[in-house]
């Protein structure tokens, strides 16, 4: 098994009982486990929900740039138009680049509005600072794509299709795509903190029905165990059970905005500086698969 990381994401549409699970303890919650839906899950392996359900589960190969971005295809607009995507949890708007963004190499894929037959403009527009870069542009509609491959079945088992979905355009950026080749940032993150009148495209999903499970799962494995054959994979509907030992520990979502789990303390050198102990007082971690920062704020 090699180093990597599985962590699964539980949405329930209009209730308070989310929560975040990892692969890194033995124990499930005893009051968790009298949850339906999770204790089929623990209990069905990937493949036999993938045979069940079809295209109600979905499972994308995921593409390693250099340790620090994983991207996964997804189509835009009609005819479908191929960009690579980062899966976001600490954002809740997507923004897709557009074909009028110009850089200096063509490593990048992008949207062009003008050949969709189902393209949208609107007059909404926003600028978007992220932790390192930022984007703007205007939010339009069209059709996305999940686990389409580019084959004449355009929404044949294996795929989803999010219609009339609202996103943002990139028509200028800077320090966000220059680096890696990816073309689009799909936010994964709670509505709270989404543009007005923005929906989180996992949100539309959900309000469309199109999983059977409402969870998302991400596996993380290194460029150095991506040549032994352990690829990375980001998957909807499910979580695979092969790509772990032992259980599951599942984590109550505290705060939703970003998915925050409140944690017990931090040691720095096997000390602890008490941060999380004072009465009153917690300590929350926000999980942001679109980093490999860890960072804290500096009164800390």
């Amino acid at each position: 098994m090699p180093l990597a990381a599985e962590a699964a994401f539980k949405i329930d549409a209009g209730s308070q009982n989310n929560h975040l699970v990892g692969s890194d303890g033995n124990a499930i919650d005893s009051s968790l486990k009298k949850h339906a839906k999770v204790q089929m899950l623990a209990q069905t392996s990937a493949s036999s929900l993938r045979e069940v359900y079809h295209n109600q589960t979905l499972n994308l190969p995921s593409v390693n740039h250099g340790n620090s971005i994983y991207s996964s295809d997804v189509w835009v607009g009609n005819p479908p138009q191929k960009l690579r995507a980062m899966f976001d949890t600490g954002s809740a708007n997507t923004w897709i680049l557009s074909s009028k963004v110009n850089f200096n190499n063509n490593n990048h894929f992008s949207y062009n509005e003008s050949k969709s037959s189902s393209a949208k403009f609107s007059d909404q527009k926003a600028t978007i600072h992220f932790g390192t870069g930022s984007l703007e542009g205007h939010f339009m509609t069209d059709d996305i794509r999940l686990g389409f491959a580019g084959s004449s079945d355009r929404d044949g088992p294996g795929s989803i299709l999010v219609k009339n979905y609202k996103f943002g355009l990139v028509e200028a950026q800077k320090d966000i795509f220059n680096i890696f080749e990816f073309d689009a940032i799909i936010g994964l993150a709670y509505s709270k903190i989404a543009q007005k009148n923005v929906v989180p495209l996992f949100d539309q999903i959900m309000s469309q029905n199109l999983l059977q499970y409402n969870l998302f799962a991400f596996y993380m494995t290194s460029l150095e165990d991506q040549k032994k054959g352990f690829n990375s994979e980001f998957s909807m509907g499910f979580y695979d059970k092969t790509k772990f030992k032992g259980d599951l520990n599942w984590y109550p979502i505290v705060k939703q905005d970003m998915f925050e789990i409140e944690f017990d303390d931090i040691l720095i050198g096997g000390k602890s500086y008490g941060m999380c102990k004072q009465p009153g007082q917690k300590c929350l971690l926000a999980l942001d698969s679109g980093t490999t920062y860890m960072s804290v704020p500096n009164f800390a």
